[in-house]
């Protein structure tokens, strides 16, 4: 049997932006599992396999990276998509397969944008 779960994990420092773009993959069907850091990223990427959709934020609190965390992403898991999201940069080279989504977004943007 077929395991057709929706899996995001979305990698948000700020508490409100985590809570809203929570909310709104939820909405698009998406169980959601969260990090506030790189590290913990890469730590939930270490036991959750089954992730369908890495949603990043660029610039972590910590001063960790969520572009590191993509580029981790895509090499682990090569062809599963990655949204990467900023209000501050826009990035010149993204990870194969990656998007941008430029904050402030909304559900609309972000629905088509995963829906690519």
């Amino acid at each position: 049997m077929t395991d057709h779960r929706k899996i995001v994990l979305l990698v948000e420092d700020e508490p409100l932006i985590a809570m809203d773009g929570c909310d709104m993959m939820q909405d698009l069907g998406f169980e959601v599992l969260e990090a506030r850091t790189e590290m913990e990223a890469l730590a939930v990427l270490g036991v959750e396999s089954q992730v369908t959709l890495l949603f990043t934020d660029i610039d972590l609190a910590d001063g960790s990276s969520g572009m590191d965390v993509a580029h981790e992403f895509a090499r682990l898991r090569p062809g599963v998509p990655i949204i990467i999201t900023s209000g501050r940069f826009r990035p010149s080279a993204l990870p194969a397969g990656a998007r941008f989504l430029p904050k402030p977004y909304s559900a609309t943007d972000l629905a088509a944008m995963q829906a690519r």
